[in-house]
């Protein structure tokens, strides 16, 4: 009996050892840096703690709840040895207040108490309403008063009266507009507490030291609900100056952690696509089977995307290392116990880190990150379809744009200060040139019409001609000298018994597979040039034609 006593002692005894031997501590850590992706975002925090001899749980807490639980990325610095890491959730510790929240509760609490007050306003009116109502008996059954007494009561009541009412009614009209007011402010302070009271979520990683160490930490991460998208604001002052562009990135968040004082990389990768190369397959010919009534779903898998590392960043841990008297490097790098993620260089994004240290809340609205700005030279043209449209573009042409990596998104355009319209910036040109349509230029005139003198019909064996004639008048009223590029075009025939010819267009270059007629121009101050051109139709008489623009 004894030995059985002994021996649960002795197994409680250790399981009581092992139990004190792994401690945990919590600890605070500090954003360094965030790379913000066209979809998702990398965390790098850092942390500076000591862990014991044997096996301790470093807790860093408060984290966003929407961490990718695959990327997540731990080194260390010290001499202990990593051996776990794991992400959890945390359901008892929400997220703090922002500052945003604080103001809406201050707007609740104000106009909460306005309406109140005003209740009470209107309360003691009525009161005296009433009061004044009760005591319109003037005098008794058996004594009378005089005109005199009476006209002044009389007045007395009528005045008061009015004035209760007037002030009733603007009261009431005022407890609507702060009713309105304090619902739209519940409204939107109830979906900011909505991302409030999430949770937050902690990653807990296991060190085992022989002997009392400071360990300071990096941990990165992907959180997703966040990202950027381009935008641009393009200034021309005129055709003889480099264009000035403004590139610019609408950044959100709704992580559920607040970006405060964070120095942001914006970057032109998208983690949640597949960087895999895809695999061809063989594709299979059969005869066709009518389908049956008997149907089964086919069920596809979905391979999930791999994620990527997509930089190597120095550990930044001098401000915390204050208190330890810095970093040695001769403390080299904590071993770990297993590989966690794989980490793939990658040379196809282009980073743009900002120096601006940026507040980033998380509650989903768009915050304006300034990116850069170039000073690009540009070749002015105009360009002009009179068909379609009878004023001339202003084109900038710009070469080698890719070097100002550039993605597609919104243009604002600014010509001699003055705001001509937003445009979309397609990249996806496989030239060396840019074009960017800087709007339409009043200073040159054109006008397009239909020439009598071609405008005929007549027949011609069992055949029928018809032909037509347009002439085009151009006038530069700038000042400054112009190149011009005009466009029409002629119809082509789809039918073996339609023939097409073109009969004149000076100076025109000619493509018959699609009949673009393209002039090409040099305009002085105040010279004016006509284009012309014609082409005849031949198609049998008995037919007829139309001509449609596709």
């Amino acid at each position: 009996m004894r030995a059985h006593c002994f021996a649960f002692i002795f197994i409680c005894s250790t399981f009581h050892l092992y139990a004190q031997e792994i401690k945990e501590v919590r600890v605070d850590s500090k954003i360094e840096n965030i790379t913000v992706f066209l979809s998702n975002a990398q965390i790098t925090r850092s942390a500076l703690t000591s862990v014991s001899s044997g096996q301790t749980k470093v807790i860093l807490e408060g984290l966003s709840p929407n961490i990718d639980n695959q990327s997540i990325q731990v080194s260390a610095k010290g001499k202990a040895v990593i051996m776990g890491i794991k992400h959890q959730y945390n359901y008892l510790q929400k997220t703090k207040f922002s500052q945003k929240v604080k103001i809406l509760r201050d707007s609740v609490a104000y106009y909460s108490e306005a309406y109140n007050l005003n209740n009470d306003k209107i309360e003691v009116l009525q009161g005296e309403q009433t009061l004044l109502k009760k005591n319109l008996s003037i005098g008794g059954t058996q004594n009378g008063v005089s005109v005199d007494e009476l006209k002044k009561m009389t007045d007395f009541y009528s005045t008061k009266l009015t004035g209760i009412k007037k002030e009733l009614r603007r009261i009431s009209k005022e407890q609507v507009e702060i009713q309105k007011s304090l619902e739209a402010v519940r409204q939107q302070l109830g979906e900011l507490n909505a991302i409030r009271d999430k949770r937050t979520s902690e990653i807990e990683i296991t060190f085992s030291a022989t002997s009392s160490e400071r360990i300071g930490l990096e941990v990165k991460y992907l959180v997703n609900n966040c990202g950027w998208y381009p935008t641009y604001d393009i200034r021309a002052v005129d055709t003889k100056s480099p264009i000035e562009l403004d590139y610019k990135a609408f950044v959100f968040q709704n992580s559920g952690i607040d970006w405060k004082d964070v120095k942001l990389t914006l970057s032109t990768i998208n983690p949640t696509y597949n960087g895999s190369l895809p695999e061809l397959s063989t594709s299979y010919v059969n005869l066709y089977v009518p389908p049956t009534y008997n149907k089964r779903a086919k069920q596809q898998a979905v391979q999930a995307p791999v994620l990527q590392d997509y930089a190597e960043e120095e550990l930044v841990l001098e401000a915390e290392a204050d208190e330890w008297g810095g970093f040695d490097d001769d403390w080299g790098d904590a071993e770990t116990a297993a590989s966690y993620t794989s980490a793939v260089k990658s040379t196809l994004a282009t980073n743009f880190v900002i120096s601006i240290p940026y507040d980033i809340p998380s509650d989903g609205n768009e915050k304006l990150v300034e990116i850069a700005n170039e000073n690009i030279e540009a070749n002015f043209v105009h360009h002009a379809i009179p068909q379609l449209d009878p004023d001339a573009y202003l084109i900038a042409n710009i070469t080698n744009w890719e070097q100002y990596n550039l993605l597609p998104g919104t243009m604002n355009i600014y010509f001699s200060g003055t705001f001509v319209g937003s445009s979309e910036l397609a990249t996806d040109n496989l030239t060396d040139t840019l074009s960017l349509s800087l709007g339409t230029d009043k200073n040159v005139v054109i006008n397009r019409k239909s020439l009598g003198e071609y405008n005929e019909k007549k027949a011609i064996g069992a055949n029928k001609k018809e032909s037509k004639g347009f002439e085009i008048t151009i006038r530069n009223t700038k000042t400054e000298d112009i190149t011009l590029f005009v466009k029409d075009n002629v119809p082509v025939s789809k039918d073996s018994r339609v023939e097409v010819t073109l009969e004149e267009s000076k100076g025109a270059s000619y493509n018959a597979n699609t009949g673009i007629l393209e002039w090409k121009m040099d305009l002085k101050p105040s010279e004016t040039k006509t284009l012309k051109f014609s082409y005849a139709i031949k198609y049998p008489k008995n037919d007829q034609i139309i001509i449609q623009q596709y």
